[in-house]
């Protein structure tokens, strides 16, 4: 409600009250086309490019409400609203000091904080600091939503283009660059010019969404000097005061700044000596951070104002008594003591301080903000919603719920940016945030876990946050393609020809001691049986067939607890069994066998876990070995899955002889995408170790010359010839034939599941396919498509990471663990910078959030606020 969160805005057209304007003219079509009007996305906002011509631009014409007159809309979608509304200024400052919640931090820090001024709310505010004996100022703009500033009552009022959807909420501009952001406002500003052209002299400006009343104002635009754009306020005040300097940094409202943003509060300061000279006596500078309303970006502003002077003066007061440490089993949530910041603050050198000082700081800057206690206000927020209600068009439940994420985030990300500042701020800065984060990729793995939008899994935020679920039994989904549910009672089940690997879907109790006698009796002969199950979502055996849950909304879907380890599932699973054997119930459990038809009612007598299905087929078979590694759906595993499955690969020392020797056997919900990455890892594994005792390595197939051309369609890029790939070829030592190797397993475990049409790196290609011709018309799957691609992309990225470290560590035995072998060395190699701008380059130029590791490696982009 008018707190600067922003929109990320629905569909060009979607809003009813948006009406086709008329049919132009073949003229008019004629002088448009010459125009040469091109789009350019950026999330929410489209940025228009085009020629002047003396054509009018209205394709669209809206009203905003009934009965209210129909006119030209902005970019055919968008009104102007005024950022001044009832209620923006909590701390009555704009009579005074002509800005909303002007504010200085308590101390002797010169940081300041405010909402949007006026022309000549600006003017005041600086003449203010000036009398306040500043002899340097810098000002940041932290809005990242275009401003146009309407010449009124001799001074000129910010207003800004809202969605229909969301008259109260700015417009998401998510990764849009200062330069772009002012090339808009010049393009919105001539749009409004040519509209009140059209109009008779007039455009339509509203003040007051709230009740309408008195709407809308009609005001007289015929020139440009009738219209001003953010660049032109601040930078005609510098003549007037020379001591003033301007930068605008695009901040999405609630949200943590990104990596590059830190950089750019620093690039602007750095080159003022008195910040980091100790020695000088020259007053420091007084910096000046404003927004929307003055409220969570101008307070983070703040907070990162103050961190810095920090290490030029000292900290406040506060921060220099002893921290009280954290009881992880009776968290503080209102000292921000969430799982995630203890998790950081216990791997960061001196977390616990570092910690301390921001709070210290953010308690200085809190007069209209709290910084540190908004996760925990959210979640009371959430815990108080017994029926779910609407806020902004959006449910609340996932208002509060993506807000306190999002504080959370920025929480993390001030700790974070403190712990950098200890680091280089003696060094002046030799290091960019941005890559010393990518020089800690662990911190961007920590960071995944954050967002718990993902569907059944349970933290702070979710506990009050459940949607209903029922049953749907594996073998509706885990369709038998290989035919051998029959034989082992258990669907695609296959092996690797040429090694002791196998694949499978989800076993029951019985096809797994099926397949585990098979595996042992002497057909196969082999002395050993390892299963991995690599499930992130739960699995119980109810009577002699697997069932995992789902949300009655999404049946098609499963339920993945990402960020949880292998016990705090199985854990789960537990849970669950009792819940399904839970005398007294008062209803029966809903089932699904077949998703098509109703579901049935049923009373399970015997419920067990994957666990315990396992340990009932090792009594019979001491021979066989249990492992649960939760990998998933279609990504790149993590540096540490990779390490597991080597050290279990490694306790097995009759591996040495032939395919004869251990089976490892892999299975996920349906046996192909998560399956096919574990068979992979233990084959290039499996050759490695081979190489090692000089007794074969990689079969024939995986010299230059050995190998079958394609005869396929681009098939470069079949072959896995992305320009991220040949640049990794580049990189590595023997890059090639790495990759030639990788290629190789890949082709043989596709060979075994040919009726299944999956192939780990063709899928790659196919997929992106998908998403650059548009298949999917809905905003959301299209969304999906794209972050799957990446991910997809990035699988085969690390796999061939991941050969190229089994072949550098063999001599050791490798007694260098993966993540530490990427850690020291890929790193050092630019390895993480490649991830970090990461994406089909081939055939994309632009840039966008996925790029980034921050955003990719997210479990769930979808879940990102957007408003």
């Amino acid at each position: 409600m008018g707190t600067g969160a922003s929109s990320g805005g629905s569909q060009t057209g979607s809003n009813p009250n948006v009406k086709e304007g008329s049919t132009p003219s073949a003229e008019d079509k004629l002088s448009r086309k010459t125009s040469s009007i091109s789009k350019k996305h950026s999330n929410g906002f489209i940025t228009l490019s085009y020629e002047p011509t003396n054509t009018p631009l209205i394709r669209k014409r809206g009203f905003i409400k009934e009965g209210f007159p129909i006119h030209g809309l902005i970019q055919d979608k968008y009104f102007l609203i005024k950022d001044h509304f009832d209620g923006i200024d909590k701390l009555k400052t704009l009579d005074l000091y002509g800005a909303p919640n002007f504010r200085k931090s308590r101390g002797p820090y010169p940081v300041y904080g405010m909402g949007q001024p006026s022309r000549d709310g600006l003017a005041q505010v600086i003449q203010t600091l000036v009398e306040n004996g500043h002899k340097e100022i810098v000002s940041f703009n932290l809005r990242e939503e275009p401003v146009i500033f309407v010449g009124l009552n001799h001074d000129f009022v910010p207003y800004s283009p809202r969605d229909p959807t969301s008259l109260k909420g700015n417009i998401a501009n998510h990764g849009v660059k200062p330069e772009e952001l002012a090339e808009t406002e010049l393009k919105i500003r001539e749009e409004i010019i040519r509209f009140s052209i059209d109009e008779g002299g007039k455009f339509y400006f509203y003040n007051n969404v709230e009740t309408f009343e008195d709407e809308p104002h009609t005001y007289n635009v015929a020139y440009e000097e009738d219209l001003c754009v953010l660049d032109e306020i601040y930078s005609r005040q510098i003549f007037l005061t020379p001591l003033l300097r301007y930068s605008r940094i695009p901040i999405t409202a609630t949200n943590a700044p990104e990596e590059q943003d830190f950089d750019q509060f620093i690039t602007a300061i750095k080159d003022i000596p008195q910040l980091f000279d100790k020695n000088s006596s020259a007053p420091l500078p007084a910096m000046l951070f404003n927004c929307h309303v003055g409220q969570g970006r101008s307070t983070t502003g703040m907070v990162i104002g103050c961190l810095i002077t920090s290490h030029r003066t000292g900290f406040p007061t506060e921060a220099h008594a002893i921290p009280t440490p954290m009881d992880e089993n009776n968290p503080n949530l209102e000292k921000g003591e969430f799982r995630i910041i203890q998790q950081l603050v216990k791997n960061l050198p001196n977390g616990t301080q570092i910690k301390h000082e921001v709070d210290s700081v953010i308690d200085i800057c809190s007069d209209v903000m709290n910084l540190r206690t908004v996760s925990f206000e959210c979640k009371c927020k959430l815990e108080e919603i017994k029926d779910d209600y609407k806020i902004e068009g959006h449910s609340a439940r996932e208002y509060w719920l993506r807000r306190g994420l999002s504080a959370l985030e920025r929480y993390f990300f001030l700790i974070l940016f403190n712990a950098y500042l200890h680091e280089q701020f003696p060094l002046m800065f030799a290091q960019t945030f941005r890559k010393w984060m990518q020089h800690r990729p662990w911190l961007y793995r920590m960071l995944s876990h954050i967002d718990v939008m993902e569907k059944g899994v349970t933290s702070e935020f979710t506990s009050k946050y459940q949607n209903q679920t029922c049953l749907v039994a594996d073998e509706q989904v885990s369709l038998d393609v290989l035919s051998t549910q029959r034989e082992f009672e258990v669907s695609n089940f296959r092996k690797v020809h040429g090694f002791p690997i196998y694949g499978m879907c989800q076993p029951s109790r019985q096809g797994l001691n099926n397949v585990a006698h098979y595996l042992l009796g002497p057909k196969c002969l082999h002395p050993k049986v390892v299963f991995l199950n690599l499930r992130e979502d739960l699995v119980v055996d109810c009577d002699g067939s697997t069932f995992s849950p789902r949300e009655l909304s999404s049946l098609c879907e499963h339920m993945p607890f990402r960020g949880l380890d292998t016990s705090e599932i199985e854990q789960k699973e537990s849970e669950l069994k009792s819940e399904l054997l839970k005398k007294g119930k008062r209803q029966y459990t809903q089932v699904y066998t077949d998703i098509q038809y109703a579901p049935q009612e049923r009373d399970f007598h015997s419920v067990i876990t994957a666990r315990e299905a396992a340990e009932l087929c090792m009594a019979k078979n001491p021979q066989m070995l249990y492992f649960r590694m939760p990998l998933s759906e279609d990504k790149a595993p993590e540096e540490k899955d990779f390490d597991r499955i080597l050290t279990i690969m490694n306790s097995l020392h009759e591996i040495y002889t032939d395919e004869d020797g251990p089976a490892i056997v892999f299975n996920c919900e349906i046996g192909k995408s998560r399956t096919t990455t574990g068979m992979a890892i233990a084959a290039l594994i499996y050759c490695n170790k081979r190489g090692e005792m000089q007794v074969g390595g990689f079969p024939v197939g995986t010299k230059v010359d050995e190998q079958d051309p394609a005869c396929v369609p681009n098939a470069k890029y079949t072959l896995g010839e992305f320009s991220v790939i040949r640049h990794l070829k580049r990189v590595l030592p023997f890059g090639p034939q790495r990759k030639r190797e990788v290629d190789y397993v890949l082709d043989r475990i596709s060979e075994t599941m040919t009726p299944m049409h999956y192939h780990s790196r063709e899928v790659i290609f196919s997929t992106f396919n998908l998403y650059r011709n548009g298949v999917c018309k809905n905003r959301e799957e299209i969304s999906e498509l794209r972050k799957k691609s990446l991910n997809l992309l990035e699988r085969y990225f690390y796999l061939i990471l991941f050969n190229t470290y089994l072949h550098m560590e063999r001599r050791t035995k490798w007694q260098r663990s993966f993540s530490q072998w990427m850690t020291e060395v890929a790193t050092a190699a630019g390895v993480y910078e490649m991830l970090d701008n990461f994406g089909f380059h081939d055939f994309e130029k632009t840039e966008e959030r996925l790029r980034a590791l921050r955003w990719r490696w997210r479990e769930s982009y979808k879940g990102k606020p957007s408003y």
